[in-house]
């Protein structure tokens, strides 16, 4: 499965998660803390409901059964803001 721009929006991804047989590719906004949300052009009351720090997610896919199996800074470092990309695979 792949959520680009996505898994932030959906509110209850678990149920979506528990459909995944095998892998999860994830690219999302990626904040440091609670003020870094509130300084971020991703911070959208209307849209968003969800902000992760790195630790955070790969927590909760943890949570969901998956381990992390790659993550990168690549769409950051080519010039979109706070975007960590993330590779799940089930166990």
């Amino acid at each position: 499965m792949t959520l680009w721009d996505v898994l932030e929006h959906i509110p209850d991804f678990g149920a979506l998660l528990d459909r995944v047989s095998a892998w999860v590719f994830v690219s999302i906004p990626i904040f440091t803390g609670a003020q870094h949300v509130l300084r971020s052009k991703h911070f959208r009351r209307d849209e968003h409901v969800w902000y992760f720090t790195s630790e955070g997610l790969i927590r909760t896919f943890d949570g969901c059964g998956f381990d992390l199996a790659a993550m990168n800074t690549i769409e950051t470092d080519l010039g979109r803001e706070d975007i960590g990309s993330f590779v799940f695979r089930r166990r």
